[in-house]
């Protein structure tokens, strides 16, 4: 996984929000692209409140998991759906 999303604070150094709360929300979903990987489908665990250390470590899990090696960059993070009372996000991958 790769990010470059940080912009760079006062002092010349890059910004970073790893342990602020991405979204809040029961479960992340990465579904297979047939055109990309050879891996499977991908749902991770259901987690409250993930920060965006655990979406990064999220990512690179499923890029494992789906085989799909072009699409490494963190684009975005997208509700999906309310199931069970929760809410289903999709991690957004790009290449």
């Amino acid at each position: 996984m790769i990010d470059g999303a940080y912009g760079v604070g006062a002092e010349g150094l890059p910004l970073e929000n790893l342990n602020e709360v991405a979204v809040v929300g029961p479960c992340f979903v990465q579904k297979q692209d047939p055109f990309f990987g050879r891996g499977e489908d991908d749902e991770s665990a259901i987690v409250t409140s993930r920060t965006w250390l655990q979406l990064c470590r999220l990512a690179s899990d499923m890029i494992q998991t789906t085989g799909d090696l072009n699409h490494v960059f963190l684009e975005a993070v997208s509700e999906l759906r309310e199931e069970n009372g929760g809410k289903v996000f999709r991690v957004e991958m790009g290449s």
